[in-house]
């Protein structure tokens, strides 16, 4: 067994103190005592605070301002249309926060936004609810659906990363994220949120909460995080679609310190009805794209966890969602059209972001089969 470090045995002394003082039946100003010398430690350890102006910060603000309410340059593409016009794309330094009740697919969707991630720079997945090896199983059966077909190579064009230990809490996320860094990781998934926080009050989840919104500050990437809606939901008979930030099971903190925030399920919002061939997903939140109130939902296709786009649900309602439109990009060369993931260069014209987008990462991960 490894010894603790000095911080480690202090930080253990600490927490051991703060329980005793929890459970003891303190006078008013023995705690008030303690909590003043806390608070006076916290002082003497904070930055000093500083001022910058608006003039100073031009250059960013117009370069963010490319960014604000549209698929952002800098985003990477989620591969599924309907979710890059609600999110705008999984953007740097935002939190999504996708939520669902038990076995909807959920965590297929995460995992399968994560293998189109990969595809585009590396992705870290950090999975708590099942084994890595389980997990990549899933991501192959996605891909060979993806693709229409088997292949020795399906990994070739994944950049993605597991953490290797099998429990993980909140202490030791972020050192997870040091060594993400050193991996060049520019994206983050994580399946599934309560796993960090079992038997954890909610001012606990609340610092899990704000911890997950610094990184994503500080490392400027995005951090996608799975989460259950609440049991008192599914008691009380709530339809998914009727869901709300109150619906989000135990990680109330999140909920309003995430970017943005979707919910899935299985049947059409109209109707009730059961589809098997449909996945859902409500567009509940956003904090820097519109959200759809007239009708805030997305459908995509379904086949045993491959979810696709639904194409013909896009053209007839999806295309129209938020007022979004997309900006007309289309790369040529003097081959055939050579269609990339990225946006790289100036000969551009007449095609969606979103398609183009699409069709680059099918072209790439068509390719490494032959």
């Amino acid at each position: 067994m490894e010894e603790k470090t000095a911080d480690e045995k202090a930080e253990s002394r600490l927490r051991f103190a703060a329980k005793a003082i929890g459970q003891a039946d303190l006078p008013s100003s023995l705690l008030a005592d303690i909590m003043g010398k806390a608070e006076t430690e916290l002082e003497k350890r904070s930055e000093d605070p500083e001022l910058i102006s608006i003039h100073d910060l031009k250059a960013d603000i117009e370069e963010a301002e490319k960014d604000y309410g549209m698929f952002g340059k800098n985003a990477l593409t989620t591969g599924l249309d309907i979710i890059d016009k609600m999110i705008g794309g999984l953007k740097p330094a935002e939190v999504t926060l996708i939520c669902a009740n038990s076995n909807v697919g959920k965590s297929w969707l995460c995992s399968d936004m994560a293998v189109i991630a990969s595809c585009q720079a590396p992705t870290l997945f950090i999975t708590l609810e099942m084994r890595a090896e389980v997990l990549g199983a899933r991501m192959k059966i996605f891909l060979d659906k993806f693709n229409g077909e088997k292949s020795d190579n399906w990994d070739a064009d994944m950049n993605l990363y597991f953490q290797k230990a099998k429990t993980l809490d909140y202490r030791n996320i972020k050192k997870l994220f040091e060594k993400a860094e050193e991996q060049g990781i520019k994206a983050v998934f994580i399946d599934y949120l309560q796993y960090l926080g079992v038997g954890m009050e909610a001012r606990e989840m609340a610092k899990i909460s704000r911890m997950f919104h610094e990184l994503a500050l500080t490392y400027n990437i995005p951090i996608v995080i799975v989460a259950s809606l609440r049991k008192d939901s599914i008691v009380n008979k709530r339809k998914w679609f009727e869901t709300d930030e109150n619906d989000v099971n135990g990680v109330g903190a999140i909920v309003y310190d995430c970017d943005n925030l979707l919910c899935a399920g299985r049947t059409n919002p109209e109707n009730d009805e059961y589809e098997p061939s449909a996945f859902w997903v409500k567009h509940i939140k956003s904090r820097n794209m519109p959200v759809d109130r007239s009708f805030p939902f997305g459908k995509m296709k379904w086949d045993g966890g491959c979810i696709t786009n639904d194409d013909e649900w896009m053209e007839s309602v999806g295309k129209f969602y938020g007022n979004i439109e997309s900006r007309p990009i289309q790369r040529k060369t003097d081959k055939e059209e050579d269609w990339t993931a990225g946006i790289t260069d100036d000969k551009i014209e007449n095609i969606s972001e979103f398609e183009m987008r699409k069709r680059g990462l099918v072209g790439a991960i068509k390719q490494k089969g032959k």
